[in-house]
């Protein structure tokens, strides 16, 4: 099999397999450079799993894999989008000046966020979501994507959370009734703002819950004085909004409760490894 055509093949990959495979499309440094053991830790697989994997799409195995991504990976610079201060930007095809100018437009805006955001901050949400008898996470709209995405963070963590649509209003009244002082609520808003979220997430911590909100500006609607509110700015000049900060703001307090949980979070990746290669198995058997 010729290994330029190895990945047509993907489709047919199991759903472990294909992970592992876009991280190292995502990352070709490491698929350049990285050692099998280092790969197996960055994807949370077993070194069996990669060589299955590099196996899967034809190769002889993790050597050969990298031998080809050497080959035809580029570094940056070489044949990458064209960047704000680069020679010849001003004069590079407009459709790629635009797209080089949204790439350096999203770094400059998480360099700022990052340097303005306070780590105790995050690691004291972190504390919370993980003292918490229930995390309740709201969202309407595209605010929803990222409370789902936040739901699933937690509960790799082992936290009893729930993802809740502020726009089901009995669901979300029924929920809000049961909140206690110990539960905490997490609302997501971002514009077009939806308006009853404040109402929410005020009647939130009227029942005693600790109330988060994660947002775009302190004028949102759903911020109020006794919150923990983070910022995550979305405006951008050339499409209607950028929501990278937030999913970015996500992964940092999953990382900060991780990182509380000392052994146990090991333990967890270590049951996660074990059910993904049991099920790896099992499916191939099953062929």
């Amino acid at each position: 099999m010729n290994n330029a055509d190895n990945f047509f093949i993907y489709d047919a990959l199991t759903v472990k397999q294909r992970a592992i495979i876009d991280y190292l499309v995502t990352h070709p440094e490491d698929a350049c450079y990285a050692s099998l053991k280092e790969i197996s830790i960055r994807t949370h697989s077993s070194e069996v799993s990669v060589l299955r994997a590099c196996t899967a799409l034809g190769f002889d195995g993790y050597a050969q894999l990298k031998d080809t991504f050497r080959k035809h990976w580029k570094p940056v610079g070489h044949g990458s989008l064209p960047l704000p201060g680069m020679a010849g930007f001003a004069e590079v095809d407009e459709k790629l000046r635009v797209i080089g100018q949204i790439g350096y437009d999203e770094s400059a805006a998480l360099t700022q966020f990052l340097r303005e955001l306070d780590p105790e901050e995050l690691f004291e949400e972190a504390r919370d979501l993980l003292r918490a008898n229930e995390v309740v996470i709201f969202g309407h709209d595209v605010s929803k994507v990222f409370a789902d995405y936040f739901y699933h963070r937690l509960t790799f963590l082992r936290i009893q959370a729930s993802s809740v649509a502020v726009s089901d209003g009995s669901t979300t009244q029924s929920i809000l009734g049961r909140l206690r002082a110990g539960d905490h609520a997490v609302f997501f808003s971002f514009p077009p703002y939806y308006l009853p979220v404040g109402g929410a997430a005020r009647l939130a911590a009227q029942q005693g819950a600790r109330v988060t909100v994660i947002t775009d500006s302190a004028s949102s609607p759903a911020v109020f004085e006794s919150c923990r509110s983070f910022l995550c700015s979305t405006s951008t000049r050339f499409f209607y909004n950028s929501h990278t900060l937030i999913a970015v703001l996500i992964n940092l307090i999953a990382s900060c409760a991780a990182m509380e949980m000392g052994p146990r979070f090991d333990e967890i990746a270590r049951e996660e490894r074990a059910m993904e290669d049991f099920m790896q198995d099992s499916a191939g058997t099953a062929r």
